[in-house]
């Protein structure tokens, strides 16, 4: 996916992948120009993070685990996340998004 993003002057961003407890799934980062960005987004999740993840789906309930793909990444499982976007450690957008699974 395409992350458009809009900063008035370049600057280093930082974009955090959280899921709806707040917890960290993966973290970009992306050197801005100043006017609308875009930054691409595979949906693919640090490897560091999938016991965490599939602690929480196993106490929540979840049959659904986080399995490692055929290219040997982790992605994104269907679900609500949230991408905060910061410049210089200041939180310059927030916004909701969502994984559907599929039909």
């Amino acid at each position: 996916i395409n992350i458009v993003y809009y900063l008035k002057q370049k600057e280093i961003i930082t974009a955090a992948i959280k899921d709806t407890s707040g917890f960290v799934i993966t973290t970009l980062t992306d050197t801005a120009e100043s006017g609308i960005n875009y930054l691409k987004y595979d949906l693919s999740i640090n490897e560091t993070a999938v016991t965490t993840i599939n602690q929480k789906l196993k106490s929540s309930g979840s049959k659904t685990e986080t399995k490692k793909a055929d290219d040997k990444k982790y992605y994104l499982i269907p679900g609500k996340y949230f991408i905060e976007i910061r410049a210089e450690g200041t939180l310059r957008a927030e916004k909701e998004f969502l994984i559907e699974e599929k039909k």
